[in-house]
């Protein structure tokens, strides 16, 4: 077995790293390729945080890696570590050996915030390991909705009040949804203007922009907004995988 760590080769790993994204049964949006280019760039800049991703491959094939972060300010990390893993060739010498590596990493005096989703209802064995060795477990929930349900479905599980705002939505206001196949910077750089107007500064770099275009352009995202008479008036960004969707950024103000 080889271990790959992200900050010995970024290149090497980034490569491993995507080859097991893509054969994961459980795909988080937000740390798809593209997507953790940008979470990537908000986290490094940040001098406390200690980079300790690792992959473990087997037969050359990546099999089980810790997309993992440290920080020795405590409750400051907003993106958690999460466990990336290729369960039909994943085997249990694999998972010990990964414990053991993860085990040697120095996190005296740092803090390790692991996501665990819960996957079938149950805890990872990762997640058992870090509760037996005194780690403290903080409950969250997250509304999930079924989109393989048709419109009328989806529609009869929203509540009254709000289904008259979604119906003053699209009488009002030009809607329209940009994916890969229609994206483009001029609408990417409108959304950051409306964003820094409505934010009253700016809160991320012109390049977290571009890399959220690319999100977009690799089918990693889309984009939906909302015009009246040409002018932005709402957009919101939501992050996709190929079995989930999730929200990521918007903004929104209102229009007399």
């Amino acid at each position: 077995m080889d271990i790959l760590w992200y900050k010995d080769n970024e290149v090497n790993f980034t490569e491993a790293y995507n080859e097991l994204v893509r054969n994961s049964n459980f795909q988080w949006p937000h740390w798809m390729p593209f997507n953790k280019v940008y979470n990537y760039e908000r986290l490094i800049e940040r001098s406390y945080i200690n980079d300790i991703s690792f992959i473990i491959k087997n037969k050359d094939k990546p099999v089980m890696g810790l997309l993992g972060f440290s920080c020795y300010k405590p409750d400051i990390i907003d993106v958690p570590s999460i466990i990336i893993e290729n369960s039909e060739i994943r085997t249990e010498k694999i998972q010990k050996n990964f414990f053991k590596v993860f085990d040697n990493i120095h996190l005296k005096n740092h803090s390790f915030w692991l996501r665990d989703f819960l996957e079938k209802g149950n805890l990872s064995e990762f997640s058992k390991k870090l509760l037996r060795e005194g780690a403290q477990a903080k409950l969250t929930f997250s509304q999930v909705l079924d989109l393989t349900l048709d419109i009328e479905s989806l529609r009869k599980q929203i509540r009254k009040s709000y289904k008259s705002l979604i119906n003053n939505g699209f009488e009002e206001m030009d809607i329209k949804i940009f994916n890969y196949k229609n994206i483009n910077e001029d609408i990417i750089f409108r959304f950051m203007d409306l964003h820094v107007s409505e934010a009253g500064r700016e809160t991320k770099s012109k390049n977290s922009w571009l890399n959220k275009y690319n999100i977009i352009k690799n089918n990693e995202g889309f984009l939906v907004t909302g015009e009246i008479n040409g002018e932005l008036i709402s957009a919101g960004l939501f992050s996709i995988s190929s079995n989930y969707a999730d929200y990521q950024v918007s903004a929104s103000r209102s229009y007399k």
